[in-house]
Parts: structure tokens; C-alpha cells; sequence
């Protein structure tokens, strides 16, 4: 699962969805910070050398659905932000932090383990 950062450098996000088509199983394409960029725009530049990639602009949504069908013991890897505790939109900062979401997962969901 991967994100990136309205904004910023646009060449890079094709080689970066293809590069994550090319090294990952299965890659979901998720929000990131779209600063003042429409929000879907860097997940779609990164899907076109990526076709097989999932768009799921709602990073909550995004890696929850990657917990839960991810087979026990299969690695994820959730990048993008760190432990950042906000995504950036439009000047606003909205709350999402990333490991918090993973415990509230674990918390809710009917899986025995990771």
C-alpha cells in the first residue's frame, strides 16, 4: 500500500506504480497528503504502469482492507506516512495516523492474528 504527496515531483509517480506493480504482490494505491492537488490525481499517474493496482482513496479503508485479505503471516507493507498523524488537504490537517488505525483493527476484526 502506497501513497504519494499531491504537489510534488509528477514524473516520478508512473516509475513509482510500476515499480510497486513490478516488487509487490498486490498494490493499493492510497491517499497520501494531496496538499491543493485533486486527491485522486497522484494515485491515477501511479496506476498507469500499474493497471493491476487498487485505488482506494481512503487510506483508513485502504489498510483495512489490506489486514483483511491478507493471508496470516503474508508481509504488508503500508508506506507513505510514517508516523506522520495528519494528511494535508486543501491547507487542513486531518487526523489519520496509520498505526493507530492498525490497532483498531486488530481490535475489531475476527482474524486470529496477522
Amino acid at each position: 500500500m502506497i501513497g504519494y504527496g499531491g504537489d510534488r515531483d509528477r514524473k516520478k509517480r508512473g516509475t513509482i506504480g510500476c515499480i510497486a506493480s513490478k516488487q509487490c504482490k498486490r498494490v493499493i494505491f492510497t491517499l497520501d497528503n494531496p496538499r491543493f492537488e485533486e486527491p485522486l490525481q497522484p494515485l491515477l499517474d501511479m496506476k498507469k504502469n500499474a493497471p493491476d493496482a487498487l485505488v482506494m482513496p481512503d487510506r483508513k479503508v485502504a489498510i483495512w482492507y489490506a489486514l483483511e485479505t491478507s493471508n496470516v503471516g503474508e508481509p504488508i507493507i503500508i508506506a507513505g506516512k510514517g508516523n506522520e498523524r495528519e494528511i494535508a488537504y486543501r491547507g487542513v490537517s486531518i487526523p489519520s495516523h496509520d498505526k493507530a488505525i492498525i490497532f483498531e483493527w486488530a481490535g475489531q476484526s475476527q482474524r486470529m492474528s496477522l
